[in-house]
């Protein structure tokens, strides 16, 4: 049976979208959890949809992967500003965006300001925000370290780590349930980036998510913890293939952010 989670795009204060009422992604903080559980399929659609929405649809991993490109070129992102040593920081659908980047040339020499010519950058990168609305709030705090070289070639590849802290809770429509979690993400990073046509055309970013789900009301679930390994693997085609703990599969669109069951 194909399964679809749709990543809206009205968002207040995170580039993360609401998805369909029957498929909510809820994520909130809750207290500390006791024992292992195995995921559930609902458990496992709703961190597909979460890592869906961090990586692609407008926002994310991958627009962080172009602003990334940018800054290191010289090429400061639209509201964003330079404080001139280094440092690029600014807003963007209400989340605030920091990238701190030193640069070297052709021939492995720092550079005093990045520009056209920078060959190769190292990057801290930082995006806080949060969101409320309906039926669902959420709030992501993102901090990682990316290094990228080949940026005089036509492709650039990225590699580095990352991590995530997600919170968010959502209420069912009825208000007689609600369904939240508190996600940990820890990535690694290997992704080739066509600088001409600003998109991934292969590669891969693994996951260890680390989650805390908390159910109130009329819910078959209960409270549980839980980890989940997350592979997303690239081919250029504008969409990506997802691989959850090595057998729940789905397809990513890289426009969207969508998710859908294989």
């Amino acid at each position: 049976m194909r399964i679809d989670y749709t990543i809206r795009t009205r968002v207040a204060f995170s580039f993360v979208r609401p998805f369909l009422a029957t498929s909510v992604l809820a994520l909130a903080v809750t207290g500390c959890a006791q024992k292992s559980d195995e995921p559930t399929q609902q458990d496992y659609n709703d961190v597909a949809s979460s890592v869906g929405a961090l990586v692609a649809g407008g926002g994310g991993e991958l627009a962080s992967i172009e602003d990334s490109v940018g800054t290191a070129t010289g090429e400061i992102p639209f509201g964003f500003s330079s404080n001139g040593s280094g440092q690029i920081e600014g807003t963007r659908g209400g989340m605030s965006f920091l990238y701190e980047v030193a640069c070297t040339d052709a021939d492995g020499v720092t550079m005093a300001a990045c520009d056209s010519t920078t060959d190769s950058a190292s990057l801290l990168v930082e995006w806080s925000g949060n969101y409320e609305g309906d039926f669902w709030q959420f709030e992501i705090s993102r901090t990682g370290e990316w290094s990228v070289s080949g940026l005089q070639d036509d492709v650039a590849v990225f590699s580095g780590e990352g991590t995530f802290d997600v919170s968010s809770a959502s209420q069912s429509l009825d208000g007689q349930r609600s369904r939240s979690f508190e996600l940990s993400y820890a990535g690694s990073y290997d992704i080739s980036w066509d600088i001409a046509a600003q998109r991934v055309i292969e590669g891969a970013i693994s996951y260890d998510v680390h989650a805390e789900r908390h159910v109130d009301g009329e819910a078959a679930d209960a409270d549980a913890v839980f980890d989940i390994d997350a592979e997303i693997t690239f081919d250029g085609t504008g969409t990506a293939r997802l691989v959850l703990d090595g057998s729940h599969s789905y397809n990513l669109d890289l426009t969207t952010g969508t998710v859908a069951g294989r």
